[in-house]
């Protein structure tokens, strides 16, 4: 299922919140695609989430900061098709 519109027949309020989202990802996967390789892997094991780090109390802002990390240009379509 795509969702392609709702049924919602009030007129909305621009979701900034949604588009600044949107922003941040599209600026971290440009970013991450200008680095090269052995900076590109650095930086994903900087910031995705490890779950023995997790399970450890440790690196707790990578829950955060993994929601910004993608693989392809499909994954980042994908995801922002949805968001």
């Amino acid at each position: 299922m795509l969702p392609i519109h709702d049924e919602n027949y009030e007129r909305p309020a621009v979701p900034f919140i949604k588009f600044g989202l949107i922003l941040i990802n599209i600026l971290v996967f440009v970013y991450q695609l200008s680095l090269p390789d052995r900076a590109m892997n650095d930086f994903i094991v900087q910031y995705s989430t490890i779950p023995a780090d997790i399970s450890h109390f440790q690196n707790l802002q990578t829950l955060l900061t993994s929601q910004f990390l993608h693989g392809s240009f499909l994954h980042i379509g994908g995801n922002m098709l949805y968001l």
